[in-house]
């Protein structure tokens, strides 16, 4: 071994052991912005009142740029009175409209193209889309249904109430076996015992 190599493997066996790299100091995350946290303005208020008087879901009027979440604008009108109501009133107009829409889908014949194919080849007829347009005021009447079932909705029911809402009253006449005139009487649950009478 000459001189040369007997140096290189003293540097190498004195060379000194590499230090462990220090751990890095943990950086906080930065957090993203949740949706949905759109302040309330006057302008967007009023955004979402004409989408709905239109007739617009509030989902489709939610899913445009620059505007809160539907779940937002609901907290909105949870929170502020006044704005709850003008969110109703909007609906109902939107409501009326779609109905609207519905009369006029049903009024109004549209002319489209149905191909007939058969052994003699092909036949293209032009008749009313009556089919298509039956669907379009179904769905409609139907989603209203839902949407205002008090106003829109196919169930009716009967409620019995008696004067100024309250319970219904029952009188029972009753003729007295000995004779005496005869009485209406407020009916009370007593021993049948007490008192001998013959209901008419």
């Amino acid at each position: 071994m000459t001189a040369a190599t007997r140096t290189g493997a003293r540097a190498k066996a004195t060379k000194a052991p590499a230090r462990p790299a220090k751990p890095k100091a943990p950086t906080q995350a930065t957090k993203r912005p949740r949706g949905g946290q759109t302040i309330y303005t006057p302008a967007i208020a009023a955004t979402i009142i004409a989408g709905l008087s239109r007739g617009i879901p509030l989902t489709v009027i939610c899913s445009e740029p620059g505007m809160p979440c539907d779940d937002t604008v609901r907290n909105w009108a949870e929170k502020d009175e006044a704005f709850g109501r003008a969110i109703a009133r909007a609906r109902d107009t939107g409501f009326d409209l779609i109905a609207l829409d519905a009369m006029r889908i049903a009024d109004t014949p549209v002319d489209g193209k149905r191909i007939k194919r058969s052994e003699d080849g092909t036949e293209v007829v032009v008749e009313d889309m009556l089919g298509h347009r039956k669907l379009q005021v179904e769905t409609r009447l139907k989603l209203l249904a839902k949407w205002d079932p008090k106003r829109y909705g196919d169930k009716t029911t009967t409620e019995l109430t008696g004067a100024g809402g309250g319970a219904i009253q029952h009188s029972i006449g009753l003729r007295f076996v000995d004779g005496e005139a005869d009485a209406a009487l407020t009916p009370v649950f007593t021993d049948p015992s007490s008192r001998t009478a013959k209901a008419e």
